[in-house]
């Protein structure tokens, strides 16, 4: 039986990850998987067939764990007579807001051609922010004929630990050799629930991982369990990474003198609380103020006193940092509200000063 084709389109560690483990299916073809690497551009894929067109994981010593021969395009697929083919089965994975909304853009045609056809769309967004998970779920609402019941599988697939997973260079990446196994867990964004029966790149995926155990196991969550653990987590993240950026602080620091900043978290939990029980009126009961608040105190006394919060840690390596899918998410959901958000503003465009600041600096020195 014939493994339905797969597209991978996007520039992660994770996916390549999630691309090497789909490859090693058994039913797979054996020389080269029914897998498309959608690459950046012309150059990219120059640069993939000068490297024999594979990806490869390796682990922590060099080691090769997988590697694999893929197909590879920069372009929408279309049949012979220039006519859009489908994405049906489409995995995407990138590293900032601007690149996913180009791809939107980009391949928005075949996206949209199976919803037309009847057919299904099996889309899954890899780690996604939730700021990303909304824009695709408006594009569908906006452009598929949502009201008609043709919406895509729009589905999340949160891989943890994402860490575990980074990249040595363009088309290899590095997988750390304590810890071996990803979880996959999937969830369908339109219904609550995920059919996992109809649903053809879950089965692929879920097939996938029962014959590798040891590096990918798979589970699905529902949506509603999904936004809030999601949004929780926003809250906290909003709470200190703004903070530990503006005091270079890690987190024994932050731990130090946490009764200094106590009132200033206390007052972004309950704007916190305001936005999103207005956004989610039936979560109201999980988002208290007093409840976020706690919430980010254990969630404090939890942290490794000898690292970094992830925002600083981003800006010291001159990575992008998740500012604007944290507190800049909060802003514009109160934004298109009309809600007031006096402190999340401000320590968002604090934040954002001292971003722009650190940036320049390092231009200037280089």
């Amino acid at each position: 039986m014939s493994v339905p084709r797969v597209y991978s389109l996007g520039n992660t560690p994770i996916l390549s990850y999630l691309t090497l483990c789909l490859a090693n299916y058994s039913k797979q073809q054996k020389t080269v998987p029914n897998i498309i690497l959608l690459l950046q551009d012309k150059k990219k894929v120059q640069r993939f067939l000068q490297n024999e067109s594979h990806l490869e994981l390796v682990d922590d010593m060099g080691n090769t764990v997988f590697k694999k021969q893929f197909m590879a395009s920069c372009e929408p697929p279309k049949y012979a007579n220039g006519e859009f083919a489908e994405l049906n089965n489409l995995l995407i994975s990138e590293n900032s807001f601007l690149a996913y909304k180009h791809n939107l853009h980009k391949y928005k045609s075949s996206l949209l051609k199976a919803n037309c056809d009847n057919s299904t769309n099996n889309i899954l967004l890899l780690n996604p922010p939730l700021s990303v998970v909304q824009a695709y779920k408006d594009f569908f609402e906006e452009n598929a004929l949502v009201d008609k019941g043709r919406t895509p599988n729009l589905l999340i697939g949160r891989a943890t630990p994402p860490h575990a997973i980074s990249s040595r260079s363009e088309f290899v990446s590095s997988q750390s050799i304590t810890v071996k196994l990803i979880n996959l867990e999937i969830i369908n964004v339109f219904h609550n629930e995920l059919d996992t029966a109809q649903c053809e790149l879950f089965k692929i995926i879920n097939e996938t991982s029962k014959e590798i155990p040891d590096k990918l196991m798979t589970s699905t969550k529902s949506y509603n369990d999904y936004l809030i653990d999601t949004l929780e987590k926003i809250v906290v993240q909003s709470c200190f990474g703004p903070m530990s950026l503006l005091l270079d602080a890690n987190n024994k620091q932050l731990k130090a003198t946490k009764y200094l900043y106590e009132p200033i978290w206390r007052k972004l939990c309950s704007e916190s609380s305001q936005i999103l029980t207005a956004a989610y009126p039936q979560f109201t009961s999980r988002f208290t103020s007093e409840r976020l608040f706690d919430l980010c105190l254990f969630e404090l006394a939890k942290l490794s006193s000898n690292k970094r919060n992830p925002m600083l840690k981003s800006l010291k390596t001159n990575s992008e940092t998740n500012i604007d899918h944290v507190n800049g998410l909060l802003v514009r959901m109160a934004e298109n509200l009309k809600m007031p958000c006096t402190m999340h503003k401000t320590i968002y465009r604090l934040a954002k000063a001292n971003i722009k600041a650190h940036r320049l600096e390092n231009r200037l020195k280089h």
